[in-house]
């Protein structure tokens, strides 16, 4: 319960309450989501000491990066990285194109 009202208070501001940012405010909106729940009598008392006392605890998956993770396109990913790798437009050098890519210029 206590990781639904997490979801349930992202709604209103995913970046504002995202607990990977903002710990405090994250918890501070799941509270008021469990007080609410609370209030309207959809948990009772136990439960909601329960949840509030319920610390967050993350399991936050790095970003997968490359064109192995294009699952759906793989083969255009590896056809524009090597357009962009060539092309002189898009860099002097081979090694400056290169880091481009590799800093998402």
């Amino acid at each position: 319960m206590p990781q639904a009202a997490l979801l349930a208070g992202l709604v209103n501001g995913p970046s504002l309450f995202d607990p990977t940012q903002h710990p405090e405010a994250s918890k501070t909106r799941r509270d008021l989501v469990l007080d609410a729940m609370l209030q309207h009598g959809y948990i009772n008392g136990q439960q909601h000491e329960d949840a509030v006392s319920t610390p967050i605890q993350l399991k936050v998956n790095p970003p997968r990066q490359g064109c192995a993770y294009a699952v759906q396109a793989q083969y255009f990913c590896d056809y524009v990285l090597h357009q962009i790798q060539n092309d002189p437009a898009y860099g002097a050098t081979q090694e400056d194109r290169i880091q481009k890519i590799m800093r998402g210029a």
